[in-house]
């Protein structure tokens, strides 16, 4: 805002206080505070009425320019700021700072609050709201990511893709460099950035800011103290968020080592469908729509958080299995715990409003009902058989010193506000429960009052009421008016009516309204000083809500692991994957639930084996629509399951620690930033080539299709080869090029399958049954039927079909509609091999030459 529009003398004081708060907060619309409202002025009504839905006025009417504006309730306020942060706006809430009756002038305004994308949370949301600071330097990169509704603080560095650190944590919000503005553009991750100046990005100072914060004197106790990227990241985050005047929950920090989690990138997470669908984006149809049977936000939040990051080490793995079979193993302890854990509330989310003195009365009290269960939930893990079930029970702090706090202090039903009054329980404090019998007292000296105001006047009709304007007041209509006594003063005349008082009743007005008013002061200034006495308890509360986030987790598998009939696989160091009876576990569901076309079918299961040695290579034939996609996508997410800790859909399953899980499935979601379906397959193929290892798990499916079927077939071979003799990662590779089972021949560890399709007259029925061997036809017309192509196309694409194969038979050359990859090189050699060249004359030379070449196109 320019100096010239603050100074203007069409501006009133009030907009010239206006003004000048904007002016620091440009970037922001501002929540201005008038009464009980909140107003917008200028171009901030003009951007956010339309997206409000709110009418568009303007201050000022008469003036040449009208100033627009527009406003809201201030006690449904939430709401609206929830739309204006959804449509990519911050918000800067400006609130009157002084009593206005004590003002003189305009009344003192100040911003008190700055919500941004990564700093708010609504209500009863089991998502994160991380807020995430990125630092990249020469290749490598130190990220911070934090959630002020949970007090997480994690930091961690490394140089892997940036995209995927993104796609992992779905932050709300990215804090960057300024310089890095136009390489994040590019990207187009459809999240808020927020570009800060690079001078912020300092390590002395944000190590110093970090030390302060978590009022240490090293970074050793946490184990960041060298990770130099990460702890620029980390202090710029802080003063960012110390920029936005929240009060910060965090009490420690939390290194992430990202060798410990199985490195998903976002094509992987994206193509297997782990939190959202490929469809429509929402979480129905996905891993973790069959996952989450938590019970409380927390575990939600601990759900998402172990699909996202399953597990490396066997040690850690087996704790988590073991802990879901002895819930699997005792339904009486499972179900009493999943019932009392139903009416524990987000004790994350609490606390981290405790900590802000943001903690409404309501808050304590679901703070309070949450404590209550502890017990419960302590008695019934002490009871479990296994030690460390029992070891989470011990590990429950005894929080009834903060329970009894609340219980005698807090009323039971108290109002949502603490402006309302009425919040703190009877006993408690003497002072307030003295004015709350003054006000008591009023109401029964009022009630006698008017009884004996009409005794003594003789009017009937007589009535003492209150208003805001006037106070309390005696009221007589016109016909009794001349029964009035002389001690009633006139205060106010209406049109049927007159209203009085007397020096006693105004005594006794001021007497109660001081009271009042006293009170509400009095109540506030002890709910915050509960507040304050809550503090010591808050790290208490989180370490507590974490170990309820975890019982949960372990519930919710136990619960799926029994509905489904999964069994715990067996987890270790090998490189085999062995899977009996393997299913989908989201597709199985789809189909129990009638989700799918085919319900009248159970899932057909399969078994699979892959490993580093002979099996190292499993090549798919079969037509589409025939399962290939689904069998290597279920091989995957077995595979991650057991990782994260979970039983899983199958007979019995064995799998050997993978490092990370590799998918190159589809290319829609790049189309519209104008790649090439070819493109994007091999920018995605390349980064595999690149980064997998021999611990890793790889899914192709139809590689090489996006180009010429001779280049296509040609790339995939040759993909092929370097994954058996290089990468020699376990790799399931679906292709429609059968000659790539020809790889079976001369390289050791390839294995063939298809997908089996029974003929039944002109129709072809999917059996989903996966079998050694190749696939002996493409089927792709019969599909096509399948799909609804009319059956005047279906026609032609046979005649056509029949004039190439004939053109097939006849011709004696390579350029067949599918061509034999690699000729018959091995008696073509053996011919050379019994050539006497020194006997032979130039022109014999030349013509066994030529017979060769003829050889070699016809093989």
């Amino acid at each position: 805002m320019t100096e010239e529009k603050i100074n203007t003398v069409e501006t009133t004081p009030l907009m010239k206080q206006y003004y000048s708060i904007k002016e620091n907060y440009p970037e922001h619309i501002i929540f201005f505070r008038l009464g009980d409202f909140y107003e917008m002025f200028d171009e901030d009504a003009k951007k956010v009425a339309p997206i409000l839905q709110i009418a568009l006025t303007s201050r000022n009417k008469n003036k040449e320019e009208p100033i627009p504006m527009c406003g809201v309730p201030f006690f449904s306020a939430d709401l609206y700021i929830n739309k204006l942060i959804r449509a990519g706006f911050k918000v800067a809430l400006c609130e009157q700072v002084e009593d206005s009756k004590l003002a003189k002038g305009i009344v003192q305004r100040e911003v008190v609050k700055v919500i941004t994308p990564g700093t708010y949370y609504g209500e009863d949301s089991k998502d994160n709201v991380y807020i995430m600071s990125i630092f990249l330097k020469q290749g490598f990169y130190g990220i911070t990511v934090a959630d002020l509704s949970t007090g997480e603080f994690i930091v961690y560095q490394g140089n892997d893709s940036i995209d995927d650190e993104i796609t992992r944590y779905e932050p709300k919000e990215v804090l960057i460099p300024a310089s890095l503005k136009g390489f994040f553009e590019k990207k187009d991750f459809g999240i808020f950035v927020t570009h800060y100046e690079d001078w912020y990005f300092d390590y002395a100072e944000s190590y110093k800011r970090l030390l302060s914060t978590f009022n240490v004197s090293s970074l050793e106790a946490f184990g960041c103290e060298n990770m130099h990227l990460a702890i620029i990241s980390a202090g710029v985050l802080i003063k960012y968020l110390t920029d936005t005047l929240v009060t910060l929950p965090f009490k420690k920090i939390q290194v992430l080592r990202p060798a410990d989690y199985m490195y998903l990138d976002s094509a992987t997470k994206r193509n297997l469908e782990l939190t959202s669908n490929l469809k429509n984006g929402s979480e129905k149809s996905s891993l973790i729509w069959v996952l989450d049977q938590t019970q409380t936000a927390m575990g939600a939040r601990f759900m998402r958080g172990a699909i996202t990051k399953p597990l490396i080490s066997v040690e850690e793995i087996n704790k988590r299995l073991i802990a879901v079979n002895s819930f699997v193993q005792d339904y009486v302890i499972m179900e009493e715990l999943r019932t009392i854990l139903r009416n524990f509330n987000d004790l994350q989310r609490l606390t981290s409003k405790v900590i802000s003195s943001n903690a409404t009365p309501k808050d304590l009290q679901a703070l309070k009902n949450s404590l209550s269960l502890l017990p419960k939930i302590r008695k019934s893990l002490l009871n479990s058989k296994n030690i460390l079930i029992s070891e989470l029970g011990k590990s429950i702090p005894d929080l009834r010193e903060l329970y009894e706090l609340i219980d005698i202090s807090i009323a039971d039903n108290p109002p949502t506000s603490i402006k309302e009054g009425g919040i703190i329980k009877k006993g408690f404090n003497e002072e307030i429960d003295d004015l709350r019998a003054i006000s008591k007292d009023a109401k029964d000296y009022i009630a006698n009052l008017e009884i004996e105001e009409k005794h003594k006047t003789g009017i009937l009709s007589l009535k003492v009421g209150y208003n805001k304007v006037f106070g309390y007041y005696i009221e007589v209509t016109n016909p009794n008016l001349h029964l009035v006594p002389p001690d009633y003063i006139r205060k106010q005349t209406l049109s049927n009516c007159e209203r009085f008082i007397t020096p006693d009743l105004k005594t006794y007005e001021t007497k109660v309204l001081n009271a009042e008013e006293r009170l509400k002061e009095l109540e506030a200034e002890v709910y915050q000083q509960i507040l304050n006495r809550m503090q010591r308890f808050t790290k208490s509360l989180f370490d507590t809500a974490n170990t309820i986030a975890l019982i949960d987790f372990y519930l919710a598998l136990a619960t799926v692991a029994k509905r489904n009939d999964y069994v715990r696989p067996i987890v270790n160091d090998d490189d085999k994957i062995e899977i009996i009876d393997g299913r989908h576990p989201v597709v199985e569901r789809m189909i129990r639930e009638s989700l799918l076309d085919d319900t009248d079918k159970a899932f057909v299961a399969n078994d699979v084996l892959i490993d580093s040695e002979d099996n190292r290579m499993l090549i798919i034939t079969g037509p589409n629509m025939a399962g290939k996609s689904t069998f290597m996508r279920q091989t995957a997410i077995i595979t991650l399951m057991a990782q994260i800790g979970s039983f899983v859909p199958a007979a019995s399953a064995t799998v050997g620690i993978t490092d990370r899980i590799f998918t190159r499935i589809g290319a829609s979601d790049y189309i519209s930033q104008g790649q090439s379906t070819f493109m994007v397959e091999m920018l995605e193929t390349a980064n595999i080539l690149n980064n997998a290892t021999s611990k890793s798990l790889i899914i192709l499916d139809e590689i090489g299709r996006g180009t010429s079927t001779y280049d296509g077939i040609s790339i995939a071979w040759a993909i092929a080869e370097f994954l058996l003799s290089t990468v020699k990662a376990r790799t399931l590779f679906a292709t429609h090029y059968n000659e790539l089972t020809e790889l079976q021949r001369n390289n050791d560890g390839v294995r063939n399958y298809n997908v089996v399709v029974k003929e039944w007259g002109d129709s072809i029925v999917f059996m989903r049954k996966v079998e050694k061997g190749v696939a002996d036809k493409s089927y792709g017309i019969q599909v096509a039927r399948l799909a609804g192509i009319p059956e005047r196309v279906i026609i032609r694409a046979k005649e056509v079909l029949k004039e190439l194969e004939k053109k097939k038979t006849d011709s004696q050359k390579v350029h067949h509609i599918q061509m034999k990859l690699f000729p018959d090189y091995d008696s073509i050699q053996e011919q050379l091999q019994k050539l006497d060249i020194d006997a032979m004359t130039p022109q014999k030379a030349l013509k066994k030459l030529k017979e060769l070449k003829n050889s070699a196109l016809l093989s």
